[in-house]
């Protein structure tokens, strides 16, 4: 009994450190992942390729940055931080479990499966996402920085976070809503 006990504790150690913390690749080419931290409670995985692409636009960057707070709008994301001088919005913090701007979370973060099915949509995921507007050339070069960790809802936090991968799709979204603004 003991065994079996132990051997179900080490399955769901090692699903749970796999929840958020793999990634597939959605971009054509290799994509390979680096293992840059491991604690107790998580394995901190990084690509090695970027998997998104900036958006570089022909409209100049403060008529682009006018338009950012009613994107995140869009996406369900409240503007807590803003840095005009910089052309940087976005908020640093935010919560959500199950869904982000009418998608499921894991159509944004990797697929990693817990034992309920996929991670992202049943983890409690905190987030980060924060764009940035710079000159290029007479247009603009947008950046969005998007980082996420989970925790199983179930557990508490007495799981530990687990850092989670994004898929790209969140920032190509984001963009491709700030194209649609502009009229681009």
């Amino acid at each position: 009994m003991q065994s079996r006990v132990a051997a179900f504790v080490a399955l769901a150690i090692a699903l749970g450190l796999n929840a958020c913390a793999s990634v597939s690749p959605t971009t054509a080419g290799t994509q390979t992942d680096k293992v840059v931290e491991v604690t107790d409670n998580s394995v901190l995985v990084r690509p090695t390729a970027s998997i998104h692409e900036d958006l570089a636009l022909s409209t100049p960057p403060d008529s682009v940055f006018a338009a950012l707070p009613a994107v995140d709008t869009d996406l369900g994301i409240e503007v807590k931080y803003l840095n005009p001088p910089a052309r940087e919005l976005g908020n640093v913090e935010f919560v959500r479990v199950h869904r982000l701007g009418g998608q499921r979370l894991t159509d944004f973060l990797a697929r990693g499966t817990g034992l309920t099915g996929p991670a992202a949509d049943s983890y409690r995921i905190t987030m980060l996402l924060v764009t940035s507007v710079l000159p290029d050339g007479t247009g603009s070069r947008v950046e969005t920085r998007f980082q996420a960790r989970g925790v199983d809802a179930a557990q508490g936090a007495k799981a530990g976070s687990t850092v989670c991968q994004s898929l790209g799709t969140l920032e190509q979204r984001l963009h491709k809503i700030l194209r649609q603004k502009l009229g681009q």
